[in-house]
């Protein structure tokens, strides 16, 4: 469609909501979200003539049935139990911050977790270790991989990769536990029954920025945690 633009492509200025972003020809979300249905349903006899082509009609069929199902999902929420969130939340953190005292009593200084230039320098330049590289970018990395691997080449920094690991995981945790919600404690979040290869269902917040990820409501692994920093919550206990 010629007259078609990608919405990030034709936005005005640098609001970092795009809920209210307004774009270059003086409208916003509601109105771009309007123009894209239309657009969408120029497309629709070309994309089945297409699907027809690739024997892939009836699959496609199939997805489309789950469609109206999730619609009413996503508009009914799922409960969340707050006092149980709570709770989770509290341990959670307790947990974060005995993790981060150790971080602080095995090194005598602060260090950032979360930033890979602090770690680089402490990995890398001052323990001097073998630099691991990104898979993709090839540059120096401290992702989780990264600190697993430099654990094994080096036992003695191994408590404190998992130190780091342990702390990155467990406040994208309480991150995702704290997700906002509507009235009624519900979890108003973003189903794609089409987002992946294997047909399984994704999820993400949606327009509102109201739910999160329910992928990443961890299912714990209380029983199977060898050590401290293998302990997992079961986040899923909080839905309703």
């Amino acid at each position: 469609l010629p007259e078609y633009r990608y919405w990030k492509d034709d936005k005005d200025g640098d609001e970092e909501d795009d809920s209210k972003l307004v774009f270059a020809g003086g409208y916003n979300l509601w109105k771009y979200n309007a123009l894209d249905a239309i657009n969408t349903f120029k497309l629709y006899h070309a994309i089945l003539k297409q699907l027809d082509i690739a024997r892939s009609l009836p699959q496609a069929e199939e997805q489309f049935s789950t469609i109206e199902v999730f619609l009413r999902i996503m508009m009914k929420g799922v409960k969340v139990d707050i006092d149980v969130r709570s709770a989770l939340v509290t341990s959670m953190t307790t947990y974060l911050q005995h993790a981060r005292e150790y971080l602080f009593q095995a090194l005598k200084t602060s260090l950032n977790p979360e930033s890979p230039k602090q770690l680089n320098e402490l990995f890398y330049t001052q323990l001097k270790l073998p630099v691991q590289l990104h898979p993709k970018t090839k540059q120096p990395s401290c992702d989780v991989d990264a600190l697993e691997a430099l654990g094994k080449i080096e036992p003695i920094v191994k408590p404190l990769a998992r130190a780091i690991n342990y702390i990155r995981s467990t406040t994208g945790l309480i991150a995702n536990a704290n997700m906002p919600l509507s009235q009624g404690n519900r979890a108003h979040t973003f189903y794609n029954p089409g987002g992946t290869e294997t047909f399984r269902l994704s999820s993400r917040k949606n327009a509102y920025d109201e739910g999160s990820n329910l992928q990443n409501l961890t299912s714990g692994n209380r029983e199977k945690a060898k050590t401290f920093w293998d302990w997992m919550p079961n986040l899923r206990t909080m839905i309703v």
